[in-house]
Parts: C-alpha cells; sequence; structure tokens
C-alpha cells in the first residue's frame, strides 16, 4: 500500500498553498494588465477622434507599461513552472 507519510502531506499542503498563491498572483498581474490596455484602447480612440496629440503621446507611454507588465508576467509564470520542476 502506498500511503504518504505526514511530511509529504505537509510538503504537499505547501505546495498546493504556493500553487494557489502563484496563481492568485498571476492573476491580479493579468487582471491589471487587461484594464490597464482597455484605457489605453479608449484613450487611442479618444485621441484619434479629437486629433489630441498630447493624449496619443500618453498612449504610447502607457503601452511601454503594458509591455513591462507583459514581461512580469512572463516571468513569473517561467518562476511558477520552473520551481515544480522535480
Amino acid at each position: 500500500m502506498n500511503e504518504k507519510t505526514v511530511e509529504d502531506k505537509n510538503q504537499s499542503s505547501v505546495q498546493s498553498y504556493l500553487y494557489a498563491s502563484d496563481k492568485e498572483r498571476l492573476r491580479l498581474l493579468v487582471q491589471e494588465m487587461s484594464e490597464n490596455a482597455a484605457a489605453s484602447i479608449e484613450n487611442a480612440v479618444l485621441a484619434l477622434k479629437t486629433g489630441d496629440p498630447e493624449l496619443a503621446k500618453k498612449v504610447i507611454e502607457e503601452d511601454d507599461l503594458i509591455d513591462e507588465k507583459e514581461e512580469q508576467i512572463d516571468q513569473e509564470c517561467l518562476y511558477s513552472i520552473a520551481m515544480r520542476q522535480p
């Protein structure tokens, strides 16, 4: 019979907790990036409609921040995957 020891169960619980916290952190990062992207799209449309060059510049600057958030999400995913490898 293949029974888990108390130590194995505790380790499994810790891993499950860490996995859950990783998922929640990633969910929040993706949500933040999505909200920023939606706001940028709205601002881009408004800049086009009104011909506002300052708003257009702001959209371009915000795009860099969205790109940075995407890179952060990628790194978090890679870290999470790497931590679960045997």
